[in-house]
């Protein structure tokens, strides 16, 4: 966890999962707009990792691209 800190990263709405578990969990899923968005609405940082994996491009809109931040 201080490792973390001194790039700025906090372990607040984090759950640990890892990059690899991540993707192995987007390639379950396959593409899912809807998921993507209710994951991306948590703010959880792994979450919305996996929400940006699973998006479709297509579907997603400059309303929603705003709403990122």
């Amino acid at each position: 966890m201080k490792g973390m800190s001194k790039f700025g990263i906090t372990v607040e709405r984090r759950l640990g999962i890892s990059i690899p578990n991540l993707r192995k969990m987007a390639k379950e899923v396959g593409q899912n707009h809807d998921l993507a968005l209710k994951l991306w609405k948590t703010r959880i940082a792994q979450a919305m990792i996996l929400a940006s994996m699973i998006d479709n491009p297509k579907q997603l809109t400059e309303v929603q691209m705003e709403d990122c931040f």
